[in-house]
């Protein structure tokens, strides 16, 4: 059956997340610089879609703070939930199209989709509050916890694949270069460079670190099968792919690692959170 209060805090942390993401006055400057799309980048949404977004990319920014809000308190939780959605598909494309830089799309839309589908409004929300003198009957949520965490496996098991493929570029990426290039690119955007007022080491002559690097993030992309394989793993394996998060927050992009965090609910043990025996899980 699952635990509806599991996939409730799942909802919650990461409609917090969402608040932020849209409270972000990125879209504002884009339209006040006169921003325009990089050419050539791909999209899901193009064409007449993609200019509606980017023409209203305030408006839908807005709407998706209105719902993700909505959708952290279990407020008509399926509806904010399939709103956030779309103003979510609307404000990272135009991101995406503007800056061709790395985002946490690949992450939300496939949450967001799993909480519309979901009852996740069953427990700590509003909507349950409303029903509470006439509560509805227990429903299967184990699913919406579990599909994540597979959607998860295959984001990172593809992104480890994608390293080593085609095999000149797998070598190119097992030498360490690659991640070479990221440190010095954006030295001075890195959150270690911010903290420290320099780099950790000289990023021009000292290679055998990024080498080491590289082989590690391919393993440690590899690893997460094991959420789907070996459950008594996968806080070992969270925690390891946490780590490979914090080294690409300090030294290269700060971000990913804050949607991963808002996962983390969905490896505690269904049965910590009080509303299903251990027998059920």
């Amino acid at each position: 059956m699952g635990s509806a209060r599991q996939l409730a805090a799942f909802r919650i942390t990461l409609g917090v997340f969402l608040v932020a993401y849209f409270a972000r006055p990125m879209s504002a400057v884009l339209r006040q610089v006169g921003a325009q799309p990089r050419d050539n980048i791909p999209t899901w949404f193009g064409g007449p879609i993609g200019d509606l977004f980017s023409t209203y990319v305030v408006e839908f920014a807005h709407v998706g703070l209105v719902a993700s809000v909505m959708l952290t308190l279990g407020l008509l939780t399926r509806l904010s939930a399939g709103v956030t959605l779309l103003s979510f598909f609307a404000v990272a494309n135009v991101y995406f199209r503007y800056s061709f830089s790395h985002s946490e799309w690949p992450y939300l839309w496939f949450f967001c989709l799993v909480l519309a589908l979901s009852p996740s409004g069953d427990a700590w929300s509003l909507d349950a509050w409303f029903r509470r003198k006439n509560p509805r009957p227990r429903r299967a949520c184990g699913w919406a916890t579990e599909l994540p965490v597979v959607w998860m496996t295959l984001l990172y098991f593809s992104a480890a694949i994608q390293k080593m493929f085609p095999l000149k570029k797998g070598v190119y990426w097992l030498q360490g270069y690659t991640i070479q290039e990221l440190y010095v690119e954006r030295i001075f955007d890195s959150p270690f460079y911010w903290i420290t007022g320099g780099a950790a080491f000289n990023y021009t002559d000292v290679m055998w670190p990024f080498t080491f690097m590289a082989i590690m993030a391919v393993g440690v992309e590899l690893a997460p099968v094991l959420w789907l394989t070996r459950p008594h793993l996968r806080v070992p394996v969270y925690v390891m792919v946490l780590f490979l998060h914090i080294m690409i927050y300090l030294f290269t992009i700060p971000s990913f690692i804050w949607v991963f965090l808002c996962t983390a609910v969905l490896f505690v043990r269904p049965e910590r959170f009080g509303d299903v025996p251990a027998s059920d899980t």
